[in-house]
């Protein structure tokens, strides 16, 4: 069982150098669904409308270690954009990563052995610049319990890590937690010894 995957802190932008006129300007981003990887090609699409390609690859991960990707060569010859982005991208054990490179044609056919070298440097220049982390696979669970336990249940959670992500105060207390998965088992060890506390995995 993985407890952690590694991705990309922040977004980056790196252009290599011109390679027969060609501009190759690679962009990064974390992301954390398919929804969120969409929406950033299409703003690249939208600030670089004049470019000839937009190629792009991301590799998606859940908390259950369920994983996604998608690769593109946009107009490019098959298998000599999107699919060395996204060998790139794996080779370096990222997830939850989307790389776009914008090309702007610089009047002289690159032949697919051009184009491959040329997406992988680029996709390795922008994955350089950037700072890569470790982000622990977490899981979330809704707590409710009386006003009377709620130092003994922050104190718990304390102790297994666990970070609140919403509170309520209303007849109870209702809490929402995500709990990194290597705690997960010490942690509802010790929730079940909590007869007046309500656990359930959310």
């Amino acid at each position: 069982m993985k407890f952690f995957y590694k991705t990309v802190k922040e977004k980056a932008e790196f252009e290599i150098d011109k390679i027969k006129g060609s501009r190759f300007i690679g962009h990064l981003y974390p992301v954390s669904s398919k929804e969120e990887a969409d929406n950033y090609i299409l703003e690249i699409k939208k600030q670089y409308y004049d470019a000839r390609h937009h190629c792009f690859a991301y590799i998606l991960e859940d908390d259950f270690g369920n994983g996604h990707f998608k690769y593109s060569d946009d107009g490019e010859p098959s298998g000599t954009a999107g699919e060395p982005i996204y060998s790139v991208i794996k080779h370096e054990e990222l997830t939850n990563t989307l790389v776009i490179i914008v090309r702007y044609f610089g009047g002289v056919k690159l032949g697919p052995g051009g184009l491959v070298k040329a997406y992988t440097n680029a996709t390795k220049g922008v994955l350089d610049v950037a700072e890569k982390i470790k982000v622990e696979y977490t899981e979330r669970y809704s707590i409710k319990s009386e006003y009377s336990d709620i130092k003994t249940l922050k104190h718990v959670f304390q102790n297994f890590r666990a970070q609140i992500l919403e509170e309520n105060y209303l007849e109870s207390v209702n809490f929402i937690i995500s709990v990194p998965l290597q705690e997960v088992d010490g942690f509802l060890l010790k929730m079940g010894t909590f007869y007046k506390i309500d656990c359930k995995s959310n």
